[in-house]
């Protein structure tokens, strides 16, 4: 079994998930898809566990609005609707095609700022520009071009993504002077309530931390397998606003996760919905799979 999973993880690559998604269809490719992922063939129909219940969600029950909420331009529609335009970060310019990218003679940017793609998730679709990693125009349209080019939802299985039209946008770079990004707080939130919460730091960086707490702070016991837990995050002195927003933007839904930033222990920062975390193929807490009714 084992080796029929390692074999599976070297041919499930981005050009040959299109082609076998299109023989086995939605539904076997994502039994294949998980098991390869994570070892353990999903009970998609009865689904007990929270990858196979992201599961059930992706074949059965995805939103009608699910292209909308993963659109990293379009979420911000919905954003501004909930009333919290305030924390959307502010975005420098749009790209709606390469013509447009090839036509760029010049920008007015700061020193540090963020090149991202709506249409997809991932350190594909995101270059972070700083003093530490600088770009000059030729490089910024090539990296630009490369984003809108990327095709994102055949690999994990998220036909939502790819409803999606194609555009690069610059938006304000979040993190210090050192160029590396802020922590990032990840908001699991069940028919309204947050349940979890989880916190990554040091991404970029060769450091990478991800620690589990339960909305009073307090520490899950899981362990994740490639991640280290951070010997303490400090709680934002803005945790309870940030709570509000999360439950607000994920409204009555039987399961959203909601990113938002915390800069400088004040601002607080949208940063996506997530419908799908990891695609459910993850590693999550026990936990989860009771959160969600």
């Amino acid at each position: 079994m084992n080796n029929l999973r390692s074999h599976l993880k070297r041919i499930l690559t981005k050009s040959v998930a299109p082609t076998l998604r299109a023989i086995a269809g939605p539904y076997y490719y994502e039994k294949i898809r998980s098991f390869a992922a994570t070892g353990r063939w999903p009970d998609i129909d009865n689904p007990k566990t929270f990858n196979e219940k992201i599961s059930h969600l992706k074949i059965f029950s995805a939103p009608p609005d699910a292209s909308a909420l993963a659109d990293k331009l379009a979420v911000r529609h919905v954003v501004k609707a909930a009333g919290y335009a305030h924390i959307l970060p502010v975005i420098y310019a749009v790209f709606e095609s390469e013509k447009e990218i090839d036509s760029v003679e010049e920008l007015n940017l700061p020193d540090k700022y963020a090149l991202k793609g709506n249409q997809g998730s991932g350190d594909d679709f995101v270059e972070l520009v700083s003093p530490q990693n600088p770009f000059d125009l030729t490089e910024l349209k090539k990296r630009a071009k490369d984003i809108i080019r990327g095709k994102f939802g055949h690999l994990s299985n998220e036909p939502w993504y790819l409803e999606i039209k194609p555009k690069v946008f610059i938006e304000e770079h979040l993190g210090g002077t050192n160029g590396a990004p802020p922590a990032d707080y990840k908001f699991f939130v069940f028919s309204g309530k947050v349940r979890a919460i989880s916190v990554d730091s040091g991404r970029f960086t060769g450091n990478h931390l991800r620690t589990f707490y339960d909305r009073d702070w307090r520490p899950f016991s899981f362990q994740h397998p490639d991640l280290a837990p951070a010997q303490e995050e400090p709680v934002p002195s803005v945790i309870d606003e940030m709570i509000e927003i999360a439950e607000r933007l994920s409204g009555d839904a039987p399961f959203r996760r909601i990113d938002l930033y915390c800069i400088d222990d004040a601002r607080i920062v949208f940063g996506e919905i997530t419908i799908a975390p990891r695609a459910g193929y993850g590693h999550w807490p026990s936990e989860f799979a009771d959160f969600w009714q």
